[in-house]
Parts: structure tokens; sequence; C-alpha cells
């Protein structure tokens, strides 16, 4: 059941980049009964190629530990082609936790559908 605090007035897509599949369908089904657009994307390469054939989502909620290309890594290339897309990193790494890298706003797995999305609508809010 959905409460007026979990709600989203305005549609919004967020870009979901997670290698783990259990992990992506759930957080996907989350967001998506909040009520956001989701596309995801299995790598930071694969995000990155999105973003590059034109695709400008809101918000992107990316995992932080993934092969390839980490989380904050992926963050790094974001800026030079969408400096303006907000970044929401989800990790479980306590090392991350706690480090201030780059001024990215984290998330720590687990989350609940509440946590997920207080966070997003945080990032999605006018300043």
């Amino acid at each position: 059941m959905k409460t007026s605090e979990q709600h989203t007035p305005n549609i919004s897509t967020i870009l979901l980049v997670e290698d783990d599949v259990f992990i992506s369908t759930v957080t996907s089904a989350l967001l998506e009964d909040i009520g956001y657009i989701v596309v995801e994307a299995n790598s930071g390469e694969a995000a990155l190629a999105s973003l590059k054939d034109g695709l400008r989502p809101d918000l992107i909620v990316t995992d932080y530990a993934m092969p390839g290309m980490t989380g904050t890594q992926l963050a790094v290339a974001v800026r030079t082609l969408a400096p303006t897309i907000p970044i929401l990193l989800a990790t479980g790494f306590d090392d991350v936790r706690k480090a201030d890298i780059d001024g990215l706003s984290r998330i720590t797995k687990p989350y609940t559908q509440y946590e997920l999305n207080r966070a997003i609508t945080l990032l999605l809010s006018p300043s």
C-alpha cells in the first residue's frame, strides 16, 4: 500500500545500474511500485552507452561494486556526459558508506522501499 510519503507527484525516470540480476529485479519493482519509470543497465559501461545514445534520466541509482567499473567510476564518467543528473550510490561496504566520495549521495544496502524513495526524493527536490 502506498502512502502519501511514498507517492511521487511527477513521474521521473531512473536509470538503475546493478550487475546482480536479483537485486536489480527487486529494486526495479520497488521503484515502479512507487511510480517511477525504470531503465535498467547491468554495468557501468551499459549505463554510459545508454547516456551516449541520448537517455537522460532524472536520476541514476548505481551499485558501488560492479565488475569493470565501480559506481564511483561511473559517477565520474556521468559527470562528464551529463553533469546535472543526480547520482545515488548504493553500497553495503562499510568503508564506502563512511567515505566522502566526491560529494556522492549514498544509501546503505540493504534498504527498504521507504528509505530508497526518501533518498531519491531528496535528490530530486529543488534545492
